[in-house]
């Protein structure tokens, strides 16, 4: 029993919802402890801006990027009020930040185009 619990480490779970169903009544109601109504797009965009960091730290640029993705994944990418963007901006001293979204592409999927060539990160590949 012990040895098929060990052959599950390292596989993937999909996770349907995180955080709780936003209502009226639990904003009434709320007392205390974390909660916000968008959590699960914190997340992924908190995850997506690490995706990006690393492939922007992992390559020459001459202050432009280009970043490709699922279109679906366009506000991970650009964050909350664009936070994402203007962090990478300012840490990697970028004038401008480009998305193209293409459909065949696979979501968790993220490439980077700059004039030094392109590399890509799959979202699968930071689960340990």
């Amino acid at each position: 029993m012990a040895q098929e619990r060990g052959s599950q480490i390292g596989k993937s779970i999909p996770v349907a919802r995180i955080g709780l169903q936003p209502t009226q009544e639990l904003e009434r109601n709320l007392l205390a402890g974390p909660y916000h109504p968008a959590l699960r797009q914190l997340i992924d965009a908190a995850i997506f801006f690490d995706m990006a960091a690393s492939l922007l730290q992992n390559s020459k640029n001459d202050g432009q990027a280009l970043f490709l993705c699922h279109p679906k994944e366009i506000s991970n990418l650009r964050g909350q009020k664009n936070e994402n963007i203007l962090r990478l901006k300012n840490h990697f001293k970028l004038s401008e930040i480009f998305i193209d979204g293409r459909q065949e592409l696979p979501k968790g999927y993220l490439g980077l185009q700059t004039q030094g060539g392109g590399v890509s990160v799959l979202r699968t590949s930071l689960i340990p």
